[in-house]
């Protein structure tokens, strides 16, 4: 059933090894935006952040039933929402990890959902330098519409980042804060931003412009943003980021975070065609970090289910190349050749395409394959 917050202790206790999710407590206080789904046992939260599960794995009958929820309500939500994907938290830790596959295996049932691995890391806002660093600045409504003028496309940006997670870009100045980089000419090279503001703590998100990685970017915008947090009074500030994000981890670290916990979690795109594809390149790749081997026959029969009645992303040929690796790595050699063809008809060049890919992408050993590929 749909819960309000009235006993929040019975909530709180569901939830008591999700405590590393700072937006748990936002919604179960009303302080962020989502949706509880609770029974004596378990609970679901659902709100900007994903889809987070507490309690007791072995209430069976909840998790089966939080299926059609997901199915029928959460995921359609989040499409008129545009938003494309969600993600699935559940406890780490309680002893119970078995069961937790099982209850995620039952919420997630006919969605083709896929495993990654994420990590959070905590900052405690001590021993912070008292001013900004050269070329930080707090995130303003001042500094939106200066930037409107000299970088339109930073000032979006950063706003669309704004409300991913927030109501409204008013209600992120209302609660929210985070700073920007600036170079000398008034372009921006980056956000870091609060996702939320709970009690006296914030999980904060952060993004450094491709033309200005590996500058010290993102470790000037990561302190700014700590500093703002400092003077607000808050005691601690959060970090997530995927575990295969060596960028993300660096500036963590770089930016004096320390790494609080690690777990796996389960992901998907909501539409069922974005979410073949998707599949279809997981699974081709498989993610080693989180010990998910390749598995080429998987990722050839997800790309066949969009492929095949044209769903391809508006022509991304490289979507047809990818399918002729994934079909020639697991021995349909026809195939692999008909999505060779379309590739090439869609304008995929193949000496490039294969100076650029990864070895593991690269097909196959079959000398009747390999000539299409390569000659």
């Amino acid at each position: 059933m749909e819960q309000n917050r009235k006993d929040l202790s019975h909530l709180r206790k569901l939830f008591l090894h999700m405590e590393h999710h700072l937006s748990v407590e936002g919604v179960l206080s009303g302080v962020l935006e989502g949706s509880i789904h609770v029974s004596d046992r378990a609970a679901m939260v659902t709100n900007a952040q994903g889809v987070l599960l507490g309690g007791d794995p072995r209430d069976t009958a909840f998790f089966r039933d939080m299926n059609r929820v997901l199915q029928e309500e959460i995921l359609p939500a989040r499409q008129r929402q545009s938003k494309l994907d969600y993600v699935v938290f559940y406890p780490v830790g309680d002893g119970m990890a078995d069961a937790w596959d099982h209850a995620v295996h039952l919420l997630l049932e006919g969605r083709d959902a896929m495993t990654d691995h994420r990590l959070t890391f905590q900052h405690s806002l001590a021993g912070l330098p008292a001013a900004l660093p050269e070329g930080v600045e707090a995130v303003s409504a001042e500094l939106l519409v200066r930037l409107a003028q000299t970088d339109g496309e930073g000032a979006e940006s950063m706003q669309e980042e704004i409300r991913s997670s927030w109501a409204s870009v008013e209600a992120f100045f209302d609660r929210g804060f985070g700073t920007a980089g600036l170079r000398e000419d008034g372009r921006v090279t980056g956000w870091c931003l609060t996702d939320w503001v709970v009690g006296s703590g914030c999980e904060i998100g952060i993004e450094t412009f491709p033309d200005h990685r590996r500058q010290g970017w993102g470790k000037r915008m990561a302190t700014g943003t700590l500093i703002l947090a400092a003077r607000r009074g808050l005691t601690g500030a959060g970090w997530q980021c995927w575990a295969s994000n060596a960028g993300s981890i660096g500036t963590a670290h770089a930016a004096g975070f320390r790494e609080v916990a690690s777990f796996p979690i389960r992901f998907g795109w909501c539409e069922s065609n974005n979410n073949h594809l998707v599949n279809g390149t997981y699974w081709l790749k498989g993610r080693p970090g989180a010990g998910i081997p390749a598995d080429p026959a998987r990722a050839a029969r997800h790309y066949a289910a969009a492929l095949d009645i044209g769903w391809d992303w508006g022509g991304a040929a490289w979507l047809y190349w990818n399918a002729a690796c994934a079909h020639a790595r697991a021995g349909d050699v026809g195939k692999a050749r008909s999505y060779l063809v379309k590739a090439r008809d869609k304008g995929w060049r193949h000496p490039v395409s294969i100076a650029a890919s990864p070895p593991d992408l690269v097909a196959p050993d079959d000398p009747e394959v390999a000539a299409l590929l390569y000659d």
